[in-house]
This record gives C-alpha cells, structure tokens and sequence, in this order.
C-alpha cells in the first residue's frame, strides 16, 4: 500500500517463524520408533505451529501491502504489481467478486486485453508490459470478453496453442507428445511425462503406476485450455494432475494434485514402513546433459559435483534443465526441490553410515524424477506423510544452447506471479536496470533507515554490466554494502559483475 511505513517488525517475526520451521534438527527423537508418544506429538504440534504463523503472517503482509484488507468495496480500477526488475506480459486472475461478472478489461489506454470466464468465476486476463519493479494500471469495463489472436485449442486427450502441442495417453495419463513450435521432434520419451511412480521399500523394481485414468476437459479457452486427469493410485484416496496451456506461452504448466494415504506399517524403521512418492519426467533429447540451479549460480550433474557429493539426488533451487546445445527442455519444480538422474537412486533408507553403499556416479542421462514426498529418514520428522498436497511443474521446450540467466528468470516469475492490487494509483520504481541478465533478489530499507538496500545477482555465468537510472528519488550516494548494511567503498552506478555473482549495495537519497 503506498504511503505506509515498511513493517519491518511484520517481516522480521514471520521470517523468524519460518526459520524455526525449517531448522530440521528440531524433532522428536522417538518420532520414528514411537510415532503416537506424548513426546512426538507434542514436538510436532510445536514445529508445526512456526509454520502455520508464518504462512498466516506473510499471507497479511501481503495482504496490506496490495490494500486487500480495507473493506469490501470493489472499484474498476486497479494495479498489477510486478515484484521482478524486468517487464513482463503474464496471465493475471481477478476474483469473482473484482470482477463483477464483467468479462472486459482494459488498459489505461483504452485497449480491451485478452479475457476468459474460468469454471470457478474468475476472470483470467493477459496484462502486458506491466515494468519492473513497479505496477500498470487496468480496469473493468461494461462488455463481453476479447479473445487472443492465437487461441487454445482443447480436444479430448490433447491441448494445442500454436507454440506447443501436447497428447495424454488415454490410459495412464502420462504426456506422450510435446512437441514446440521451432524445435525438433517429439520430447516426450518412451512411457510418457510427468507419470506417477509409488514406491515401497528399496527396490526400485518395485515401483508402481497409477490406476486408469479419467480425462475431463477443464478450462476450454481461448485464453487458457487444461485436461484434468483423475485416477486411483498406490498411496493416495485420488491422483488429479492437470495440465494447463496459455495462448501464445512457450511453456506447459503441470498442477499435480495428491490426497496422500497415512501409510500403515508396524515399524517405520522396517522396509515396508518406508515409502517415497515421484514423478517421472524421461525426455527426448539426444546427447541431453542435466543442469540446475543452485542458490546463486548452476551445476552440471556429475561435472560440477565435488568428489563425495551426493549423487543419489539432486537439490535444486528451482530449475533442472535437459539439454544437447542444440534443443532442452526447462523443468521448473515449484513445491518438489529434491530430483533424481537416470533412475530412482533415492532409496537409503534410516540412517546410512556406510560410504559404499552411495551412489558414486551419473552417468548421462534424459530422465528426471521429482522425488515429491519420502519418509526415509531416520529420526527427528514424523514417520507417515498424509493429507492434500499440490506440486506445480512447468515445462519450457527450447532450440539452440540453454541460456541459465533466461530460464533463472523465467523460474522467478514462475515463483513470484503479478499481482492484483486495489491501490488505483500506479507505482513506479526506484531504479532500473538496463542489463535483464542481473537480477534485483532484494529491495528494502536499511534497518537504520537511512537508506535502501539492493542486492543484484548476475544469473549469467559470464560477466554482465548493467547501468542503475533512479528516477523516483534523488540520489545523494551509492556504496557497496555487507550483510550488516553498512556503507564500504563507494559504487557506480554502472556496475560490472562476475558471473554468477551476488552483490549488496546501500543508496542514500
């Protein structure tokens, strides 16, 4: 909301909570062995308090700050809010109750943008060239709805937009073509895509699909077409995984929903207490090597990975890429960040203390498996997963070289949608970039107040310059800055970065 004071204390207290959450050593130590003692389940309750306040906390800083907590008075006018240090032309859902059952929006020139009515009555619309940092202003008008010049296309088992055609196999469910507009043949392997693979025990030989399948027709265009696929399957009351595709979007989105069953077993140490939920992703590129991103740089699988690493899963920021330098794929994992190369090789079960029995190579290989859920450690978490859990995929084919600093930004936006705020007023930013390869990761008041901190990551793996214009604010001095926020040397505003570099400055206005 503009005008208000940053509420540093908001953030500080739902990121403290987030950290408790996620400190891991913070668990029973009969939480295995005893999963129903007092001890355990008064741990857990604990644990899982941090997490409940820190999504409720952050859902109401975001909540004031996009002015969604001031009565229930609906205008015509409002923002989207890009949170990236790039422009972006993206997909943006109004609420039912914004919407107004009014099926047109337009821009502030006037021009009515592409809509659609979804199942559930909300109002999808494509904003576009919304700027960094910043908002675009929109409203509601009197009318129907506009469609895009390239519309979705939705069949029984297939979903075609121009850019990108996918078929589902009328029996598993699985994607068994996807193929993109410039890039050669079919990337879907043998088996198919984003298929379900249930596994009790250590043996992967084991593993087990899921039942028949149900396709409906979800969304049906033109803006946006889904195929919802519903089926049984091993360890869970229902498997609907849905897939989506946007008018004129290069990518496929996958939203795999699972209704987990609590696994019943009389020993959670034992082979048959222990199980892990994947989803299966073998692609058609020939001579494809896999990489992913890291926290604030990328790997090659099994190149980049220093000797004794573990090589039995892959930890992911939020991208693994398959690619030959000649066509890829991107495979953003929003909600799963553990991936498996070639075959399932997490499968050490407990505690493991014996080096030998590690996965000691990976060898090249086109296949990826999300490894979404597990209860194969040995202590500390509770011994059974249970409950209604999504996992969002999204698939990006491309032709030629994979280019990390794309897709880390595709990534992000992928992470950090637009957003719809009733503040009418548009805001615009306190700097930009001319360099899209360095990225803004923070934005905010020094803790003193006296300044604002920027962090900019080059996402390429080659040095970058880039050159900051502030417009909104005068800009008394620029330095260079450390996680304490104090001011070093003194910056340029034109700045060059290593590659795969993050770098804090502090500007005083």
């Amino acid at each position: 909301m503009k005008g208000l004071p940053y509420p540093a204390d908001g953030f500080n207290h739902a990121w403290r909570n987030a950290l408790l959450y996620s400190e891991h050593t913070w668990g029973a130590w009969c939480s295995i062995s005893g999963p129903e003692r007092k001890e355990t389940l008064e741990q857990w309750a604990v644990k899982r308090g941090y997490a409940t306040k820190a999504a409720a906390q952050s859902q109401t800083l975001l909540s004031e700050a996009l002015s969604q907590s001031k009565g229930n008075q609906v205008s015509e006018q409002f923002t989207v809010v890009n949170t990236l240090s790039w422009s972006r032309s993206e997909p943006v859902t109004l609420s039912r109750e914004r919407s107004a059952s009014r099926d047109k929006v337009l821009d502030s020139s006037g021009n009515a943008l592409p809509t659609q009515r979804l199942n559930h009555g909300q109002l999808l619309f494509l904003a576009r060239d919304v700027p960094p940092l910043g908002s675009k202003a929109f409203r509601i008008g009197a009318g129907g709805s506009t469609a895009p010049k390239q519309m979705v296309s939705v069949g029984q088992n297939t979903l075609d937009n121009g850019v990108l055609r996918v078929v589902v196999d009328a029996k598993t469910g699985n994607i068994t073509e996807l193929r993109a507009k410039g890039v050669p043949g079919n990337l879907a392997s043998q088996g198919g895509l984003n298929g379900y693979a249930y596994l009790i025990g250590d043996d992967p030989s084991h593993v087990q699909a899921n039942g028949p399948v149900r396709i409906s027709i979800g969304e049906n265009g033109p803006l946006v077409g889904s195929l919802v696929i519903e089926s049984s399957a091993p360890g869970c009351n229902l498997l609907r995984r849905e897939l989506r595709l946007y008018a004129n979007e290069d990518c496929l989105h996958l939203i795999n929903f699972v209704d987990k069953q609590r696994l019943a077993a009389k020993s959670y140490s034992a082979k048959d207490g222990k199980e892990s939920l994947n989803f299966d992703f073998p692609f058609n590129i020939p001579d494809g090597d896999i990489s992913y991103d890291t926290q604030f740089g990328t790997a090659e699988a099994e190149r980049d990975q220093l000797p004794g690493s573990c090589k039995n899963w892959l930890t992911v920021n939020r991208w693994a890429a398959v690619a030959s330098g000649k066509l890829g794929v991107n495979l953003v994992a929003l909600d799963a960040p553990l991936m498996e190369a070639g075959y399932l090789s997490a499968t050490l079960l407990n505690s493991q203390t014996n080096p030998d029995i590690w996965r000691k190579h990976i060898n090249r290989t086109q296949r990826l498996y999300s490894w979404a859920m597990n209860n194969h450690w040995g202590t500390n978490y509770r011994a059974y997963q249970e409950g209604a859990t999504t996992f969002e995929y999204i698939i990006q084919p491309f032709a030629g070289r994979q280019n990390p600093a794309a897709t880390t930004r595709f990534a992000m936006a992928s992470a950090q949608p637009l957003l719809v705020s009733s503040d009418a007023s548009e805001i615009r930013p306190v700097f930009t970039l001319n360099n899209d390869d360095i990225l803004v990761t923070g934005l905010k008041p020094s803790e003193d107040g006296k300044a604002t901190i920027i962090r900019l990551f080059n996402a390429s793996p080659k040095s970058a310059s880039a050159r900051l214009k502030f417009g909104r604010r005068t800009l008394h001095a620029l330095f260079f800055s450390d996680t304490g926020e104090h001011a070093k040397d003194k910056a340029d505003t034109r700045l060059t970065l290593p590659g795969n570099s993050l770098t804090t400055l502090r500007a005083e206005f």
